[in-house]
C-alpha cells in the first residue's frame, strides 16, 4: 500500500492542512483527492514525488447541492 499525502493550499500557496491517503492504486488516490470537498486549492504527493495539483474551487451558492 502507498500512502498519499494530499497537502491544502492557501491563497499564498502555504500548507494550511494535510491528509493521509492511504492507496494501492495512483488512480483511485487522484480520484478521491479531487472530490474531497474543501474550496482550497490542493496537491497530490507520494514519498516526496509530485503527483497532481487541484485548483480551488469556488464554494457552491447558497441552495446548490455540495458535489462530492
Amino acid at each position: 500500500m502507498s500512502v498519499y499525502r494530499l497537502l491544502f493550499l492557501d491563497e499564498q500557496n502555504q500548507v494550511r492542512g494535510v491528509k493521509v491517503l492511504p492507496y494501492d492504486d495512483e488512480a483511485q488516490a487522484v480520484r478521491v483527492a479531487r472530490a474531497i470537498p474543501d474550496g482550497r486549492a490542493k496537491e497530490l504527493w507520494r514519498s516526496g514525488r509530485f503527483v497532481g495539483r487541484f485548483p480551488a474551487e469556488p464554494a457552491p451558492a447558497s441552495g446548490e447541492p455540495t458535489r462530492h
